[in-house]
């Protein structure tokens, strides 16, 4: 196979939204493919700070101290393309949140951005759809029925442009996604419940994540295990400040609904189609919101008291799990190289 044919191959098999971004960065800044591939990241982890403070304002910075957990760490120094796809996760749900204050017509076109881009830096993006439909569904009942329309006519055009790309690929590879991934059958119910269920207690995990093939026992995880009950069992001594009833808000609610509805559409995919197994990387779509939606409740206007009381702890916790993820030896060693070189250069 020649090496364009691989190109190309590598096209239809995995969406074009990463590559082309990596290839635009390389080419401006004349860097290495792996080298633009972190300047992505970090383009598109900026973007969602930035995004992170116009929805949240000075509260901002403690909403990203979610991305100090273990499986965001991951997730961002990697060569994938969830960095780019939580932007626009997180995106939808501003849109969605703000689209009652939109004109129709800006909410249309926004929400068809989000989910033509979720899907060319993720097949699963289709899985949006469905959620918008459910949004548009419920505006349509409420009798709200511009917006609702706004909304079906953003799940009619993102719709027809995956079709579009999905039928490019069956024409060029013979496969709507570049080659067979629908596999029936191929795990146990058991082996199903339990892979899914070793990855969400990994999820709730927030400094670090246990191998369940490691036969001894890791001591960093027991610690932070020990340290994050610690954490827990703070706020929850503090739970007298709370205000009650506890209320989610509309950023809340979009920002729960798209996590549980991920959550929901990758379980029903991965029944059919053996993708890797359910780990950080996975999950990381349904986790990440979830975080950001606990913190952004906790600092909450509504719970001023309590958010003075614990944010604190919080923080603290949050730059323990950062420095345990660090990669420690890795930032030793260019040090070391850093110092040698100016030693010899002096």
């Amino acid at each position: 196979m020649s090496r364009l044919s691989k190109i190309k191959k590598g096209f239809y098999t995995w969406p074009v939204g990463y590559p082309v971004s990596i290839a635009l960065v390389s080419f401006c800044t004349k860097t290495s493919p792996l080298v633009s591939s972190k300047i992505v990241n970090f383009i598109f982890l900026g973007l969602l700070f930035i995004l992170l403070y116009n929805w949240h304002g000075k509260k901002a910075w403690f909403l990203a101290l979610s991305f100090f957990s273990y499986g965001s760490l991951e997730v961002i120094s990697e060569t994938w393309s969830e960095t780019p796809f939580i932007f626009f996760v997180f995106l939808l749900a501003y849109t969605i949140t703000k689209s009652e204050n939109y004109s129709p017509f800006r909410s249309s076109i926004t929400l068809t951005i989000c989910l033509i881009f979720l899907f060319l830096f993720r097949y699963v993006g289709v899985i949006y759809i469905f959620i918008v439909a459910l949004y548009g569904l419920k505006y349509f009942l409420n009798g709200v029925r511009k917006l609702s329309y706004s909304y079906f006519a953003a799940i009619v055009a993102s719709s027809i442009f995956s079709l579009w790309y999905l039928y490019d690929n069956k024409l060029s590879s013979g496969y709507l996604t570049g080659t067979q991934r629908i596999h029936l059958g191929y795990q146990t119910f058991f082996e199903f419940t339990k892979l899914l269920f070793q990855a969400l207690f990994n999820e709730i995990n927030v400094a670090r994540n246990y191998n369940f093939n490691n036969e001894n026992l890791d001591f960093l995880f027991v610690s932070s295990i020990i340290i994050q009950s610690f954490t827990i069992f703070l706020l929850v001594k503090k739970r007298s400040y709370l205000n009650r009833p506890l209320k989610l808000n509309s950023g809340a609610k979009a920002l729960l609904n798209i996590s549980v509805g991920y959550l929901v559409g990758i379980v029903l995919l991965k029944i059919i189609i053996p993708f890797d197994n359910f780990d950080f990387r996975i999950l990381f779509p349904f986790t990440s919101p979830l975080f950001i939606m606990a913190l952004a409740v906790i600092s909450n206007s509504s719970q001023r008291e309590y958010f003075k009381k614990t944010y604190r702890i919080i923080v603290l916790f949050m730059l323990i799990s950062f420095m345990w993820n660090l990669p420690k030896k890795y930032i030793l060693n260019k040090i070391k190289h850093v110092q040698l070189t100016m030693n010899q250069a002096f």
